[in-house]
Order: structure tokens, then C-alpha cells, then sequence
């Protein structure tokens, strides 16, 4: 564990603890004082008692911010818990003696000890974290606070009458919360010059001077404190509303109360986990809806129990959306020197808010005679309002949800390199153009306010021309003048002499063909004598999505997936005399890297043929000339129930030979043995028979999986290894419906673990081991894992843009790389359909095969191309896109030769032997 990991969690305990003990305290003696008085004499002291404990916030709060700041912040909560040792102790007394005035002097002390300890708590969390995880820890710290709130309410409630039992746990708390102080990190001082000044008024002024001039930060306090507002009404409303209006006992609400507490704990969580390593404003107008939404549907729950619950409930989740981006942003945004203060203004606003919560309900009651129920509609009103408010005065919020919501719904953004964007001060920010939606998916990608250059066309579209000029676009073109383009160039230059992130799209325009285009060198000017990092950043996966040219359309196109995985990776700044041709250099190796993510996202290749064929159940996946038609459900339903019944024809071995040609069999054969957590070993039945043995000693692999039709093509005798596919039992024709009905419908993971639980893989187990054909000697092994494999089609699939539509004839056997990659698993896993035939060498078959089923691809060696081209018409072609070579070079004059002859474009792949079918 890390050492700022350690310091967090500490203060996590004291946190934790303290707040427990505040709130076994406050109510043991509540309650014990209802005991020990007439009814009125106890009403009045439990109000004393109450505002005996808030007013040392209101008197001490603004001082302690100032301590906070001159003082190391670890330091303070140390202290802070050695008075709540202390301030325990007399507490106790008080309780043994039944002292009242004992019992508020402790009370008083508690507060104090809490107002001077929150400054330095909060304070803390920037000191501890980065800014990436800020969210998360806020998160964190607000669930152990209403945690604490809630078993300490629950514990004071059965210990009432143990006063020893609350001696005792008290006091173990506090001596546990004091060690957990001594083992957080002596972080130093932030202003060791700041003057304690101990009267609020001028103090407040002050604070409020500095605060004023950031008007994010003064929105997001003043935002603060209407959840405490809120929080305030619901607490003291709440009891009534449940006695009055729903006619229930004082336990339920309780129970509503608990449902609160519990709300805003997930709540908390969530946006923690939403946030995504950022400050994300989006949350604020979400959360703030969904508080306005469930606190106007309490006026018309209190029919049904059931409901207000849920309303109660699904309210503390909306506030704890609310409230964990608006304390996170006032950390950051807070000087570092004047983080205590304003931290402690803060809390002297939420105070406030709280008091004004109760006057509030006095207005209501008291003056409007308004039941509890309408005080929740009159609330709601308010906090729609308020809602409204927010988004007028902090418009950032509302961009920041609309992005929240691409990012998080139509897209799912993982961000690499979020640390090298500066918190603070200019950037110029330089990716890859894939798609429309790339400014959302970078300005998703951080919490900073990012000002794009535009095409000047789009930006003068009426419908998002509005839009844009707020963003603070600047619109540019190569149409353009020569002075207005320098207009355009001085524009972004400004807003890096602003302290603003630029971000250029260098390519200057979208790419239609999914790579990366030639950076031009506009930004060289924009940045040309500044001291700005230039920040390289690279959108992966992003082609694909349906605001990309891939499949040659935009927008009109079902999505892949939704939400569709996106990597927004941003590079270490680069100084500002860097050029074009280098900046384009260090996109593409982020773009390297990225490709490593992707694996994260995927399956193994089993598995993830498994989910392609749910989504296409009854689309046609194999043909070939034996007569075999196949669809993606009956392969898979096929290959699923052979492995069943292969565990229980092969020994345990986990290397099993496979002696077939391409075709359905073949393809079923290498499946089942994957789903049977097995290593399919296609052997190279071109070599001979001798040279097999020898292959299967060094693999160690005892059976072979063949057919005898396969035997008598080449005339070799049966063998006590191999086992033959026509003995293996089929499954009777209810059984093989039944599966394929259940196969489609129950969830993909309960099918791979309850009906083959031998198909779980790690992405770096093995998938395949290949063998060379000896050509230099012996033929040595090569193993390809379940990654090796996805990511050569995943670089196939980018490059050549296959899509369901296409069918892609192979011929090349399964036992070379080429055949095993291209052949077999790039139409099973993009959702092609694939069209086999069992020989290369038999072009007249092939020709026949490619009109029948319409092939769009065709794969083949440069070798295999000129046996065949001599037999091959334009008509006999017409249907193919383009040709996909490997294995061999390809001669360029008869590249020529071929695409002149037959009209079909020939695209060549290359790799290390036997390693993968194509690099490039």
C-alpha cells in the first residue's frame, strides 16, 4: 500500500470514528434528559443541547480554516482528536453524574473539536490525492460520515441505559480515531504566514473577497449549501410528516430516515465511480433533478409506505450525486495557501443553510399554516428553481451533462493519461481526427473547459452555431483567406495567453479511411514563441462508431455495440518548438499503446464468437462444398454440444490434433475444443505422415481429430490416435432444439459455466499451437495466444472495414497462420459469413463457389492467384471487393497484371513467418 494510500484510509478511521462518537454522544443524551425531566423542561434542553453543539461551528469555523492554512493539516486533526479524547472523558463524567450542565459543556467542547478538525479534514484530501482521484476519495469520506451518522444514531438508540457500555465504546473510539490521527503523513504547512484572526464578521468578509473572484467556486459553495438546506428541512420535516400526514408511529420515520442516509452513501458511490478520475459538473444538474423530482413526489406518496421510501431513498441518491463533484470542485479550485479558509467558509454557509432550514419550517407552518407534505411541495418548487439557477449561472454544468451522457451512454471512455493535461494554465491539445463526435469524447475525457478549433462550415450551421459561439469555438478553414485563416491562428494564440486548453485537430479534416492523415503545420504558428506543452492525444476505437466514414456512411448505420468502448489517450507534453511530423510520430505510438486496451474490452475468442452469434442468431455464418449451411446459432449450438461429447471420447490431454480441411467440420472441431478448455492443434496434413508423428510427439498430442473422407483423400490408413467425427454420437433432434432455443435466450455466461465449464480463458492462455512446414529444417512450434489472435483481427477488421454484409471465401488451411487467423476466425468473430472450400488447388471449384454465394473477400497466396487467375473470367469475379494476400511476397507487376485482367483490387498483408498473417 502506498504511503498516501495509508495517510487516506487513516483519515478515513478518524473521520469515521469521530462522527460515530458525535452521534452516540448527541443522542444518548437527548434521550437520557427526556428521562430525567418533565416533558416540557426535556423539549426545551434537547433544542439547548442541539444548539449547543452547532454553535461552535458558527464561532470557530472561519479561525479554524486560518489554523488549517498555517499549520501542517495532519497536525491539526491530531490535535483535534487529543481534545476529543479528552472532551470523551468529561462527556462520560457527565453521564455518571447526570449532570446537565456537565453533559452541554461537553457538548459545547465536541462541536468545537469538530469545527476545528473539518478544515484540516477536507483540506487533507487534495494533499493526500491527485486530482484523478478526488472524486472517489470524496466519495468515500462522505459514506463513512452518514455510515458513522447512522450506527452511531442506531448504537446511542439501544445504549441509552448502559452507561458503561457507552463509556467503555466511546472511549476505545476515541483512543482508536487519536492512533489513526498519529499515522496520517505529516503533510507541510500551506501558508505558514497566516494571521489567526478569531472574529467572524470581518474574517467572513474576507474569505468572501477571495472567493468572489472565481465564480465556479462561489456557485459551487452557495450550491453546497442548499444541500444542507435541504438536508435540514427533510431531517425535521420528515418526523412530522410521517406522524401527521401518514399516520404512522415515530419508528418509521426512522426507518425513512435510514432509507436517507442509505440514499446518499450510493449516491456518493456512484458519482465517485461516474465521475471517472475527474471533476464531473455533469452530475450536479442530474442530481440536482433527481432531488426536485422525488422531494415534489413525496406530497404524493404518503398513501403508500412503499413509495415514500422510495422516493426517500432514490432523493439521497440524487444528493449524493449532487454534492460529491461540488465539494471535489472547491477543493481544486481552492488556493492552495487559502484552502482552510475557504474550506471553513464552506462549512459556516452549511450551517447557516441549516439554521435558515429552520426557519423555514417555522414560516411554513407558523405563518402559511402549510401541513408537512405541501412544505415537500413548496420544497420541490424550490429546488427546481435552484436547478434552474445552476444551469443559468453555471451553463458549464449543463455542456458537461450533455457530454456526461455521450461519454456514458452511447460511449463507454476509458482515459489513459489523464495526469499530463496541466490542472492549471495553457495547453494545446493535438489528436487524431476519426470521427464527429471527437471534441465530445476529448472534452469528456477532463474536467477542463476546453476551447476546440472548428471547420468553419459546421460552426456556421444554424442549428449548432449557437451552441458552438458559447463553447467558445473558434472557426477556421483551408477555404478560407490568407488573413482570415491568421485571424483564426491568433484566436487560439490568445487562448493560450489566457491560460486556456486549445485543442486542434491537425489532420484538418475527418478521416474517410480510418488511418491517421498528415498533420499539418497550422499549430506550429499558433504556439510559435509561447512556453505552452503541446499535448498529443489519440481517440482508439473510435472508427467503428457510427460518426465515422467506416462502412463508407455516417450516422446512417446500426452501431456495433452500445455503449460502444472508446480510449482517449493523452500523451506527455511535448515543448512548444516541436513540429508537425513529431507530434503525428508520438499520436501514432500512444495509438501503439492503445491497442494494448482494447484486450481489456474483449473475450476470449471462443467466448467472444459465442456473444457475436447471440446478436446473430439466424444469420447464415459457414457454407461450404460439401453442402454444409450453418447459421451462427447452429454452429454455435453444434460446437457446444460436440465439446460435451468429445470430454468424453479424449483423454485429459490438453493439446488435441485436429486433421481437417476448411469447412464446417473444421471449424466446429477447433471451437469445441476451445469450449472444452482445450489447445487445438491443426496439423499440416501437406507434410506427410512421417513428419505428423513427429509434430505430435513434440506437441504431445495422443488423438487426433479427423474424418475418414479426409483419410481416403490422403490415402493414409486409420490410426489408433484418431478419433473419428462420423463415430462421435449426435444429439437426438430435441435435445440439439432444445439447446438452440436455450443457448439463445439464457444469459451467455450461465451457458458457458453451467453447460461447458471448462471454456473459461484468460485472454494470454493459449489458443492455438501452429507448426512451420520445415522448410529450414524441423518444424518448430509456434504459440498463439487468445490476444495474438484479437488483435490481428482487430487490425484486419480496422483496416478493411468487413461488415455482415460481406462473405469471405478461404481456402487456405487452418494449420498455417494465415488460414487460422484470416480463414477461420476473421468472419466467425465480425460477423461475416465464410465460404469454404477443402483445396486451393481446385480453382474451377473455387470459381463456382465465389458466384454462388456472392464472395466479397477473397484470401488466397500470390501463388494460388496465379493458378487460379489463368481459370478465372471478370464475370466468375464480379462479386469480390478486393483480394487479401499473405504468406508470400507479392510480385507488383503481377499485382498489376491481376487487377488489370479481372478488375479486383489485391491488398497484401505482411508479418514474421508463422507469427501473424498481416502487420501492414
Amino acid at each position: 500500500m502506498k504511503k498516501n494510500d495509508r495517510s487516506f484510509w487513516a483519515l478515513m478511521t478518524t473521520q469515521f470514528l469521530g462522527a460515530f462518537n458525535d452521534n452516540v454522544f448527541q443522542i444518548v443524551i437527548a434521550l437520557l434528559i427526556t428521562h430525567w425531566m418533565s416533558t416540557e423542561a426535556a423539549r426545551s434542553l434537547v433544542a439547548v443541547s442541539g444548539a449547543v453543539f452547532a454553535a461552535p461551528f458558527l464561532m470557530f469555523s472561519l479561525g479554524a480554516g486560518r489554523l488549517a492554512d498555517r499549520w501542517s493539516k495532519a497536525r491539526v486533526v491530531v490535535a483535534a482528536k487529543g481534545v476529543d479524547l479528552a472532551v470523551v472523558a468529561l462527556l462520560v463524567a457527565g453521564l455518571l453524574m447526570k449532570s446537565v450542565p456537565v453533559l452541554l459543556c461537553g457538548l459545547f467542547l465536541l462541536g468545537a473539536q469538530s469545527a476545528f478538525f473539518s478544515p484540516a479534514k477536507y483540506g487533507l484530501l487534495p494533499e493526500l490525492k491527485d486530482e484523478a482521484a478526488l472524486p472517489t476519495a470524496n466519495a468515500l469520506l462522505n459514506v463513512a460520515s452518514f455510515v458513522a451518522i447512522l450506527t452511531g444514531t442506531i448504537a446511542g438508540t439501544f445504549l441509552t441505559h448502559h452507561i458503561g457500555v457507552v463509556a467503555l465504546l466511546t472511549a476505545t473510539v476515541a483512543v482508536v480515531s487519536l492512533a489513526a490521527a498519529f499515522a496520517i503523513e505529516r503533510v507541510p504547512p500551506a501558508n505558514p504566514g497566516q494571521i489567526l484572526k478569531w472574529n467572524p464578521f470581518p474574517d467572513l468578509r474576507d474569505n468572501w473577497r477571495l472567493i468572489r473572484g472565481d465564480r465556479a467556486l462561489r456557485l459551487s459553495l452557495l450550491a453546497s449549501g442548499w444541500f444542507w438546506f435541504i438536508g435540514g428541512v427533510l431531517h425535521l420535516n420528515m418526523l412530522v410528516y410521517v406522524k401527521q400526514i401518514m399516520g404512522l408511529s415515530d419508528k418509521v420515520s426512522g426507518v425513512l430516515l435510514i432509507s436517507l442516509v442509505i440514499g446518499i452513501a450510493l449516491g456518493s458511490l456512484l458519482a465517485g465511480r461516474l465521475s471517472r478520475q475527474k471533476v464531473e459538473l455533469g452530475l450536479v444538474p442530474l442530481g440536482a433533478v433527481g432531488v426536485s423530482l422525488f422531494t415534489l413526489d413525496l406530497y404524493f406518496a404518503h398513501t403508500s409506505l412503499f413509495r415514500a421510501m422510495a422516493d426517500v431513498a432514490f432523493l439521497g441518491v440524487s444528493a449524493g450525486i449532487f454534492i460529491i463533484p461540488l465539494s471535489t470542485l472547491i477543493q481544486i479550485r481552492s488556493p492552495k495557501t487559502d484552502r482552510g479558509r475557504i474550506l471553513a467558509t464552506g462549512n459556516l454557509l452549511s450551517f447557516i443553510a441549516i439554521l435558515l432550514s429552520s426557519g423555514f419550517l417555522w414560516l411554513m407552518s407558523g405563518v402559511f399554516k402549510a401541513d408537512p407534505a405541501q412544505v415537500f411541495l413548496v420544497l420541490g418548487v424550490l429546488s427546481f428553481a435552484a436547478t434552474v439557477g445552476i444551469v443559468w449561472y453555471l451553463p458549464q454544468a449543463m455542456v458537461r451533462l450533455g457530454l456526461f451522457l455521450l461519454t456514458n451512454v452511447i460511449y463507454r471512455i476509458r482515459v489513459v493519461g489523464q495526469e499530463n493535461i496541466p490542472a492549471t494554465g495553457p495547453a494545446l491539445l493535438v489528436p487524431n481526427h476519426v470521427s464527429y463526435a471527437d471534441p465530445f469524447l476529448v472534452g469528456g475525457a477532463t474536467s477542463r473547459w476546453i476551447r476546440f478549433m472548428m471547420f468553419r462550415q459546421m460552426f456556421e450551421l444554424p442549428f449548432i452555431h449557437p451552441f458552438v459561439k458559447f463553447m467558445d469555438v473558434i472557426p477556421i478553414s483551408p477555404t478560407d483567406s490568407p488573413k482570415r485563416i491568421l485571424g483564426s491562428l491568433l484566436a487560439a494564440r490568445r487562448r493560450l495567453e489566457e491560460g486556456h486548453v486549445t485543442c486542434i485537430f491537425a489532420e484538418g479534416a475527418v478521416t474517410r479511411l480510418g488511418q491517421t492523415l498528415g498533420f499539418r503545420k497550422g499549430f506550429e504558428r499558433i504556439v510559435k514563441g509561447l512556453d505552452v506543452p503541446i499535448i498529443p492525444v489519440h481517440l482508439d476505437r473510435v472508427w467503428g462508431s457510427i460518426f465515422s466514414f467506416e462502412r463508407e456512411k455516417f450516422i446512417w448505420k446500426m452501431p456495433r455495440q452500445i455503449p460502444y468502448p472508446v480510449t482517449v489517450s493523452f500523451g506527455k507534453p511535448l515543448p512548444s518548438t516541436v513540429k508537425s511530423d513529431e507530434v503525428r510520430q508520438a499520436v501514432l505510438e500512444l495509438g501503439s499503446r492503445a491497442f494494448e486496451h482494447r484486450l481489456a474490452n474483449l473475450k476470449p475468442l471462443h467466448q467472444f464468437f459465442f456473444r457475436q452469434a447471440r446478436r446473430q442468431w439466424r444469420v447464415e455464418a459457414v457454407v461450404d462444398t460439401t453442402g454444409a449451411r450453418l447459421s451462427y446459432g447452429r454452429l454455435a449450438t453444434a460446437s457446444i454440444l460436440m465439446s460435451r461429447r468429445l470430454r468424453k471420447v479424449l483423454p485429459e490431454d490438453k493439446h488435441v490434433g485436429v486433421l481437417l480441411p476448411p469447412g464446417a467440420a473444421g471449424a466446429i472441431a477447433n471451437l469445441a475444443l476451445l469450449f472444452d478448455g482445450r489447445v487445438p492443434v491443426n496439423l499440416n496434413y501437406s507434410l506427410g505422415r512421417a513428419v505428423i508423428d513427429q509434430i505430435c510427439r513434440a506437441a504431445g498430442v495422443t488423438k487426433i481429430i479427423t474424418a475418414r473422407k479426409m483419410l481416403e483423400t490422403l490415402k493414409w490408413g486409420e490410426d489408433p490416435r484418431m478419433v473419428f467425427l462420423e463415430d462421435v454420437p449426435r444429439p437426438g433432434k430435441l435435445l440439439g432444439a432444445f439447446s438452440y432455443i436455450a443457448f439463445k435466450f439464457l444469459p451467455a455466461r450461465l451457458v458457458e459455466r453451467g453447460v461447458v465449464p471448462r471454456s473459461d480463458a484468460k485472454m494470454t492462455d493459449l489458443a492455438t499451437l501452429l507448426f512451420t512446414s520445415g522448410s529450414t529444417g524441423v518444424p518448430k512450434g509456434v504459440m498463439l495466444t487468445h490476444a495474438n489472435i484479437h488483435a490481428n483481427i482487430q487490425g484486419l477488421q480496422e483496416t478493411y472495414q468487413l461488415t455482415a454484409k460481406d462473405t469471405i471465401l478461404g481456402v487456405l488451411p487452418f494449420f498455417h497462420s494465415f488460414g487460422y487467423t484470416a480463414t477461420l476466425w476473421l468472419p466467425l468473430l465480425t460477423g461475416c459469413r465464410a465460404a469454404y472450400h477443402r483445396s486451393p488447388l481446385e480453382g474451377v471449384a473455387i470459381k463456382k463457389l465465389i458466384k454462388e454465394t456472392g464472395a466479397t473477400v477473397l484470401l488466397a497466396t500470390p501463388t494460388f492467384l496465379q493458378m487460379w487467375m489463368k481459370k478465372f473470367t471478370r464475370e466468375d469475379v464480379a462479386s469480390l471487393r478486393f483480394v487479401l494476400t499473405g504468406a508470400e511476397k507479392l510480385h507488383l507487376p503481377f499485382a498489376r497484371e491481376f487487377t488489370e485482367t479481372l478488375g479486383v483490387p489485391i491488398l497484401e498483408g505482411t508479418a514474421p513467418r508463422n507469427c501473424r498473417p498481416r502487420c501492414a
